[in-house]
């Protein structure tokens, strides 16, 4: 009996766009967020009554965007929008003999948050922003350690009014470069057109679409009473 030819997942390999990028990210914040979010109003001194009821509960939405202003507005205005926005790549490619290409890429994570109160709108922003850097810095890579070698903050997280003349609108920020490795193995690659290939399932796949709204997660500690 004749062996069976190699199928497409035996040799394309990892094909890393983006997009691809984009949802992991997006899928660890959803992951991690209901762990990280309370320990940052614990550390923050917000804990227990010090904050109104419900001010900081779970994100509202986690998505990828263009950029930070391409936040949903129909999004609660005491529920943030953490969006996730991957910029140019950073350099060029970086061709490695046994494993491929690996490309740096900027990645900037936006937490826009809404409130009447100018100081709790501030600090809500910081919050939200706060728990994604832990998460990316910390998360990220374990989370997918066949697509991400490392993470490095290239800005501390940040928080500005989105619009001086609307001062309800605050926008936390905080941005990395992310290598990702292989982005493509160029020795590999089918030897014939496989009509009927199958999806990579050793690599990162995207299981939903990104840029829409998503459900929000359980918080981890209940609203103040």
């Amino acid at each position: 009996m004749s062996p069976s030819p190699p199928t497409t997942a035996e040799t394309v390999g990892a094909l890393v766009g983006p997009f691809t990028l984009e949802g992991a990210i997006v899928k660890s914040l959803e992951r991690w967020f209901p762990t990280y979010l309370p320990e940052c109003i614990r550390q923050s001194g917000l804990a227990g009554g010090q904050r109104p009821e419900g001010t900081f509960g779970p994100p509202g939405a986690i998505y990828g965007a263009v950029d930070l202003e391409e936040w949903d507005q129909e999004v609660e205005d005491t529920a943030a929008a953490i969006l996730v926005v991957i910029e140019e790549p950073d350099g060029a490619p970086e061709r490695f003999e046994s494993a491929g290409y690996s490309q740096d890429y900027k990645l900037t994570v936006g937490a826009q948050f809404f409130n009447d109160d100018k100081h709790v709108g501030r600090q809500g922003a910081s919050i939200y922003i706060q728990a994604a850097m832990g998460i990316i810095l910390q998360q990220f890579a374990r989370d997918f350690p066949d697509l991400i070698t490392e993470v490095r903050m290239t800005a501390s997280p940040s928080v500005i009014l989105a619009d001086p003349d609307v001062r309800l609108q605050f926008t936390g920020q905080v941005s990395f470069e992310v290598c990702v490795c292989p982005v493509v193995i160029d020795s590999l690659g089918p030897a014939e057109p496989v009509p009927s290939g199958q999806l990579p399932p050793d690599w990162p796949t995207v299981e939903k679409p990104i840029g829409i709204t998503v459900d929000a997660i359980e918080p981890a500690i209940p609203p103040s009473e």
